[in-house]
């Protein structure tokens, strides 16, 4: 899916001026991680500028909570109601 989806979103940003690069050797998943309580996935994105120089960094945490964690239903009331 992330395949399909990366050349139209790559020309959509391209055409509001941004330089669009995907990784896959150097991998912009940093890391895989998991828990009783949660899955959690790191994606780091740069920005570059139109001469190459990266400008802006954004490490982001994915993390979801496991359904099968004992304390699932509780946790998610308190959060969400």
């Amino acid at each position: 899916m992330e395949t399909a989806l990366y050349l139209p979103v790559k020309r959509f940003l391209e055409k509001l001026g941004f330089t669009v690069k995907g990784e896959v050797g150097g991998c912009d998943v940093v890391a895989l991680s998991g828990s009783r309580r949660t899955e959690s996935m790191w994606v780091r994105t740069t920005v570059f500028a139109t001469d190459e120089k990266p400008v802006a960094t954004m490490l982001l945490n994915l993390a979801s909570m496991k359904d099968s964690y004992a304390n699932y239903e509780r946790e998610y009331k308190a959060l969400y109601g």
